[in-house]
């Protein structure tokens, strides 16, 4: 997209004069009104008026047919037509600002358009059913892009009430049993129904009517099998030695299922234990990663901008200390981030918010890396947009935190160094005796003006005055 740049216009010129009457008027007068009387003085809303006329472009030049040779004319012709191709671009975008409500909250355009084609994929035509579409789509979708919501909408489905037959509340899951035949409130019931089944007490003389290998298959089966077992054992041997072997084995298949499925959980577990310690890793290289992207970015920047010394180390330095100073905003220990506070209010900033905003680009960082890990790329996508408008609005922060740090630690340099060298300038011009007689040292000796001989009283006032006069605390080398 073309920059849009808005050219500042005099509203004497003549270029903004666009009446009928321009073209008879001399080029000098074009865009100046006739003198009025009281009578014909215009209201605030003429002026208005007049003033929103004065800035519309007229559609062509006819105007100033035959002035197309005057140099003022040529300014116009040019300006208007600058201003015409503006006003076409501007006018371009007006289809744009119903959108800007909705850029400004989502930020992604990505992600208004795949919310949209999901949304819409809910009432996905189909003439197999009655009621004229079907959502299949929008679920696959769902469950492709954000793997567990489906579970998580089925769930919230099912608790969701609903009047039962006799028009009372119920729920969509107690009405789906019902409508399967079974009754809601025996869940337990049905859960339990196998344990229902063997239940009894196995008495001592029954079980010793059993072979003792049998004995846990035999106290599985439920009372009644074992009473007509107890009856074939007396008259069919064999077929109650097949019945039995028979539990035993479902027995055993029991058991084996019910391990294999403790071991598959433990598996399960030890999974999810080692993917959050993995993501935790990832989360916090991500998290140093990004925050060394911040401060490269606040670097690069502080650099282009302000340079304290054409010595690199010395400059390094100082922008270094610019940015611990920042880097302690974020610190975990609130001592640092005090002193990083108190440090930017002596240069008149006040970092209202800033904890917020930070917590927010670190929440919303972390939740991108878990939904991408997580392979869910609906949330992760949501998740990283937001997280990048959180840091974009990091870096405007602290890049104005940085050249305000700067400027202040610059002219604190520089009134340093003006006194430096004010004291040097001084020390430089110092009349300093040497063991030999009265050598000069430096240039423009105040003490070699001394009148005085030598050793006199005088002599010694004379050097106090050019001490005091110079701001030299004790410099001469003689008089206390």
């Amino acid at each position: 997209m073309d920059e849009i740049t808005t050219d500042v216009i005099d509203s004497s010129s003549p270029a903004i004069d666009a009446s009928p009457e321009a073209g008879n008027a001399p080029v000098a007068n074009l865009g100046e009104e006739a003198p009025q009387t009281a009578e014909q003085a215009p209201t605030t809303d003429d002026k208005a008026g007049q003033a929103e006329a004065a800035f519309q472009v007229p559609e062509n030049d006819d105007d100033l047919k035959g002035k197309e040779n005057d140099p003022q004319v040529q300014a116009i012709i040019q300006m208007r037509s600058e201003l015409r191709e503006r006003n076409s671009r501007l006018d371009s975008y007006k289809p744009l600002e119903p959108w800007k409500e909705v850029a400004e909250s989502i930020g992604d355009p990505t992600i208004a358009k795949s919310s949209y084609e999901l949304v819409s994929s809910i009432h996905t035509p189909s003439a197999e059913n009655p009621s004229g579409f079907t959502s299949r789509p929008f679920l696959e979708r769902l469950e492709a892009e954000s793997p567990g919501t489906l579970d998580q909408i089925f769930a919230d489905a099912l608790v969701i009430t609903v009047p039962d037959a006799n028009g009372n509340p119920s729920t969509v899951v107690r009405e789906l049993y019902r409508s399967h035949g079974l009754d809601p409130d025996r869940i337990d019931d049905y859960r339990n129904i196998d344990k229902l089944r063997a239940s009894g007490v196995v008495t001592a003389e029954d079980l010793g009517k059993v072979p003792e290998k049998y004995h846990e298959a035999f106290k599985s089966m439920s009372q009644d099998a074992r009473e007509d077992l107890l009856d074939m054992l007396a008259q069919k041997p064999l077929v109650a030695d097949e019945v039995l072997r028979n539990a035993q084995r479902a027995l055993a298949t029991e058991k084996f299922e019910q391990e294999q499925t403790e071991r598959q959980k433990a598996a399960q577990e030890a999974a999810e234990t080692k993917f959050q310690s993995d993501l935790a890793q990832t989360i916090e290289q991500d998290q140093v990663s990004e925050t060394a992207s911040i401060r490269d970015s606040i670097h690069q920047h502080l650099s282009s901008q302000f340079t304290f010394s054409s010595d690199p180390t010395v400059n390094e330095l100082e922008h270094t200390k610019i940015l611990s100073l920042i880097g302690n905003l974020q610190s975990p220990f609130p001592v640092y981030r005090e002193m990083a506070v108190k440090a930017l209010k002596a240069v008149g900033v006040e970092p209202n918010g800033f904890d917020e905003l930070a917590n927010r680009w670190s929440d919303r960082r972390a939740a991108y890396k878990q939904f991408e890990a997580m392979g869910d790329k609906m949330q992760a996508a949501r998740a990283l947009s937001e997280s990048t408008a959180a840091k974009q609005q990091i870096l405007a922060k602290v890049n104005d935190y940085a050249l305000r740090l700067a400027k202040a630690s610059g002219e604190r340099a520089a009134t340093a160094a003006a006194q430096q060298g004010s004291q040097l300038a001084a020390a430089q011009a110092r009349f300093v005796p040497s063991g030999t007689g009265q050598a000069q040292q430096g240039l423009q000796n105040p003490y070699s003006q001394n009148p005085h001989p030598i050793g006199s009283q005088e002599y010694y006032a004379f050097n106090r005055k050019v001490d005091k006069e110079y701001s030299l605390t004790n410099a001469s080398a003689y008089g206390g």
